[in-house]
């Protein structure tokens, strides 16, 4: 969650009178089963989720109808696609809205403006977005040390 972009949205005076003003964003309803971030493609935008629930589905880039992995589940306060302000790759996976979802659609180019010109809450969200992203780091690493014990004991199954 990016505590300090959650209160830029929270704060309907700054968000109205400033962010909005500087910031180009769409809010936006989204129904359920509907994918909004496709891996491998590239995007100029990146979502806040003010309500709903979505899903980051991992695919076998050789077998997409084999291997959908569920990596991540995001909720009101998160963000997604922000990977996008750092560089220009493509989606590293699918996020597929769960639930009805009301989302805020922001710019990247006019954010990065908004970001460059106001240092201190510029700071602030980018040290945000590094914690964020420090967080699912993390919790990627537990996950692939679950799946390389879980490969290892197979393996030993089987030598077996």
């Amino acid at each position: 969650m990016n505590k300090t972009l959650n209160s830029l949205f929270k704060n309907n005076i700054f968000y109205e009178e400033i962010f909005l003003k500087r910031v180009k964003v769409t809010q936006e309803s989204i129904p359920p089963n509907v994918k909004l971030i496709c891996q491998g493609e590239k995007y100029n935008y990146f979502y806040y989720i003010k309500s709903g629930e979505l899903r980051v589905v991992l695919n076998d880039p050789k077998n997409k109808k084999n291997l959908h992995t569920i990596i991540n589940t995001l909720e009101a306060g998160d963000l997604f696609g922000e990977f996008v302000i750092f560089n220009d790759m493509p989606a590293g996976a699918d996020v597929i809205t769960v639930s009805d979802c009301t989302l805020i659609k922001i710019d990247v180019d006019s954010f990065k403006t908004f970001l460059e010109e106001d240092h201190e809450i510029g700071y602030k969200v980018l040290f945000d977005f590094l914690q964020t992203i420090v967080t699912r780091l993390q919790k990627n690493n537990a996950t692939i040390l679950n799946v390389m014990q879980y490969a290892m004991n197979y393996q030993k199954k089987l030598s077996k």
